[in-house]
């Protein structure tokens, strides 16, 4: 698990951004309550007081990772024109950002900020998904809220689904895992963005 060791100094970006590409990998695989500095440090390479030389602490750390990879993935997404790309970005990021993706949407214990910082990701994360739903479906009158609230966790119960099957099937192509993401939403959401014009 440990990321080639340097030959040269690094300079302290260098080294500011190993250190999270190890810490990354470490919450990924272990949870927050599980990852500890010194393993972190360990992969990257480093001593334990250089990763504080970076980070005040490990929860420091995690939220930093946090709000770095929310703003990386949610600009992808709500960048995209239609459900359908949104979808395609968002399993473009996951395939390449697979350490990334595990760590923003897996299930934290322990630190309260920690917890609260991912019910937060997982709040915007729903927000995104219900500002494209908005884009393409008019919902409108009593409960459209509600509703849209409750399309966008079905779109993130279904990709988040696929994700992780996925990741136990690296073999089939992106293409694929978005096509059946496709073949389950955008069906019915375009049914209701054709009773939303009648």
């Amino acid at each position: 698990m440990k990321i080639d060791s340097p030959r040269r100094r690094l300079s302290a970006e260098a080294r500011r951004a190993r250190i999270a590409d190890a810490a990354m990998q470490v919450f990924a695989e272990r949870g927050y309550h599980a990852a500890s500095i010194a393993e972190i440090a360990r992969c990257a390479g480093i001593s334990k007081p250089v990763v504080y030389d970076h980070f005040a602490s490990k929860a420091d750390l995690h939220l930093q990772l946090l709000a770095r990879e929310r703003d990386r993935l949610l600009a992808l997404t709500d960048a995209a024109a239609t459900l359908q790309s949104a979808l395609e970005a968002f399993f473009a990021y996951v395939q390449g950002h697979p350490y990334a993706w595990r760590m923003l949407f897996r299930e934290t214990t322990g630190d309260p900020a920690v917890a609260r910082a991912h019910e937060r990701v997982i709040a915007e994360a729903r927000a995104g998904i219900a500002r494209q739903i908005a884009r393409g479906v008019a919902l409108s009158g009593r409960g459209a809220r509600l509703r849209s609230e409750l399309l966008a966790e079905g779109v993130m119960g279904v990709t988040h689904g696929l994700a992780l099957w996925w990741q136990g099937h690296p073999d089939v192509p992106r293409r694929e895992i978005v096509r059946a993401a496709t073949d389950l939403l955008v069906p019915g959401l375009a049914r209701l963005a054709a009773a939303a014009r009648r």
